[in-house]
């Protein structure tokens, strides 16, 4: 693991944002450019938000189930708020306006579950895909039913329509 590379020149070295420079790991999960233009990463250690004014990390104690980090996903809920649904090992976690909650209630039933994908299908409907549990749906509450318990999942995409494609 490198950290963070940002390539800004084709021919020039990377810009490397690991350790020395305040990350607290080089194992980086996942990645996005969210609406504001903001870096975020999903870490071995949590969640870095990074812009030109912005370092931020997110760890257990600020409200993720664990510390890994698999994957996000960008949600505007009914009256136009913005948040990120993160799927963690053992649960998921909104964040919202700078504050990470929990989804306590569902995260009883995904203890030693790996999510490695979470895809927004349609208002308060999500499928996710665990490393070695299968895909189900959530209704964003407490529900959570089992599409195909048999499939392992590393990486998933929305693709056209409500279509949800795994890897």
């Amino acid at each position: 693991p490198n950290g963070l590379l940002l390539f800004a020149n084709p021919t020039a070295a990377p810009v490397i944002i690991d350790e020395r420079n305040g990350l607290n790991t080089k194992t980086i999960t996942c990645l996005m450019i969210d609406r504001e233009k903001n870096l975020i990463a999903g870490t071995a250690w949590g969640l870095v938000q990074i812009s030109p004014s912005l370092f931020k990390m997110y760890h257990k104690d600020d409200g993720l189930p664990s510390k890994f980090v698999w994957c996000f996903c960008e949600d505007i809920d009914a009256q136009g708020n913005e948040s990120l649904i993160l799927g963690c090992n053992d649960g998921l976690s909104q964040l919202k306006d700078d504050k990470l909650t929990p989804f306590t209630e569902v995260n009883k039933e995904l203890q030693g579950f790996s999510i490695r994908s979470v895809i927004k299908v349609a208002e308060n409907d999500f499928l996710l895909g665990f490393r070695s549990n299968g895909v189900y749906r959530w209704d964003r509450g407490t529900t959570l039913t089992p599409l195909d318990k048999n499939v392992q999942v590393l990486v998933g995409v929305k693709g056209k329509g409500n279509n949800a494609w795994y890897g």
